[in-house]
């Protein structure tokens, strides 16, 4: 049995979120975004649904500069200066793939995903293309026959989690699991289609993580937060079966999306611990414990 991780932050201190990430060097194809020396291991960003890359990783981004070669990725549909459509995770993986073997030849350092761009990242590292794959808050979403009816909710849902609405019943409830990080974090300029479309991309991969086949050799590391641990654990479980030596960690008190949204120096720590132990003296020790409580 894999061991699972504990993880707990202080309280983010954060700015509120501004748009723009500075030091952008250049695009070298549509979506993709460089930052950092070209020297340095190239780290690939890869945000969720119904946001942008640079709402998604504006904060993290100076910070993962300094370590890594970065690339921000904006997924069709939800990337403000194209006119495109979102279709599904596969045809995402099929282009950063086409990426990683054009520029980088063949083979990522690492990749981090978020929520959506999980799906999408798992695709990537079953076609064994990245050294390290990073997947935060990858719920299991397999709504079966209720899914045309999540795809008509999509945009709704979307604007409602944008909403000042939303703020207001999460202050008065105190309901953990209405984020404020990831209400900022949300992009309403995307077409109805692609909203429609990232249910029916949940469905898809839901079904694929029953099916695809293993791989051993994957490093793959499975990260959410305490309030999402329930939605995540059958992903964790699924994930086990195609990545035999995935390593688990959950992040005390936080909710989906608040270790990328609000917690930019913690994320950008834990990235690097992990990239690091692959590339220069192999896996973590899966049994590891730690703590970023106040006062260590």
């Amino acid at each position: 049995p894999r061991s699972t991780c504990i993880v707990t932050a202080a309280p983010s201190m954060e700015e509120p979120f501004r748009d723009g990430a500075p030091g952008q060097d250049r695009i070298t194809r549509v979506g993709f975004h460089h930052f950092g020396a070209d020297s340095a291991p190239t780290l690939l960003l890869v945000h969720g649904a119904d946001t942008t890359w640079e709402r998604s990783f504006s904060r993290a981004i100076p910070l993962l500069s300094r370590h890594f070669h970065v690339v921000a990725y904006g997924m069709s549909g939800f990337y403000p200066t194209e006119d495109t459509t979102f279709r599904n995770a596969r045809a995402e993986a099929e282009r950063i793939i086409g990426f990683i073997d054009s520029e980088l030849d063949g083979m990522l350092t690492c990749l981090y995903a978020h929520s959506l761009g999980c799906q999408t990242a798992t695709y990537v590292a079953h076609h064994e293309r990245v050294l390290t794959t990073i997947l935060d808050g990858a719920v299991y979403a397999n709504t079966g026959s209720f899914t045309p009816a999540m795809a008509r909710l999509e945009e709704p849902l979307a604007r409602f989690l944008a909403s000042d609405t939303l703020r207001k019943i999460a202050s008065f409830t105190g309901l953990p699991v209405l984020s404020g990080g990831v209400s900022d974090a949300i992009y309403l300029g995307a077409s109805r289609q692609s909203y429609r479309n990232t249910a029916w991309s949940n469905l898809a991969w839901s079904a694929d993580l029953h099916t695809l086949e293993p791989r051993p050799q994957a490093r793959v590391h499975l990260w959410w937060g305490e309030r999402e641990r329930r939605a995540v654990r059958p992903t964790q479980r699924l994930m086990t079966r195609i990545f035999p030596s995935l390593q688990s960690k959950e992040f005390r008190g936080f909710s989906h999306g608040d270790l990328c949204a609000r917690h930019p120096e913690l994320l950008t720590q834990e990235i690097t611990v992990v990239a690091r132990s692959h590339t220069e003296s192999g896996p973590q020790d899966q049994s590891a414990q730690v703590d970023h409580s106040p006062g260590r």
